[in-house]
């Protein structure tokens, strides 16, 4: 008998580590997951503030009054269209069609005009348009 109850004894030892095993393999798993959730909803949130300090910029360059300038707005306003279909689609449609409804009076009349005047050139006005049909037919 006193056999009988040091092995009674060591199958619930051996049940006891076996459950302390399983529940600590659980906790670190569970812990991990949640790792992987917190990051995966950081790097979410960073692409989201990088695409609103982009699509800020371009809202602020395209008003100005240097071509160059404009037209570096132009494609990056296209560039964020196609990095980040179909959220900034919309968003990138609506501020071109502004900028072609802000340039049609302000087209110039031949191309002389210095590229870093304030009057809009007609390759602009063509540049937007495609970029509207562009992001529009997605």
């Amino acid at each position: 008998m006193a056999g009988s109850s040091s092995t009674g004894s060591t199958s619930k030892t051996e049940w006891v580590t076996a459950f302390a095993a399983v529940a600590a393999v659980l906790v670190s798993s569970a812990g991990a997951l949640v790792s992987c959730q917190v990051k995966d909803s950081q790097t979410r949130t960073a692409h989201q503030t990088d695409v609103t300090a982009r699509y800020s910029a371009a809202a602020k360059d395209i008003g100005s009054d240097q071509r160059l300038t404009r037209e570096a707005a132009l494609y990056a306003l296209k560039d964020l269209a196609r990095d980040n279909a179909p959220n900034s689609c919309r968003e990138s449609a609506q501020l071109l069609s502004a900028f072609l409804r802000w340039a049609g009076p302000n087209v110039k009349a031949d191309d002389a005009a210095p590229s870093t005047t304030s009057a809009v050139s007609k390759d602009e006005v063509w540049v937007a348009a495609g970029m509207v049909a562009a992001v529009t037919s997605r």
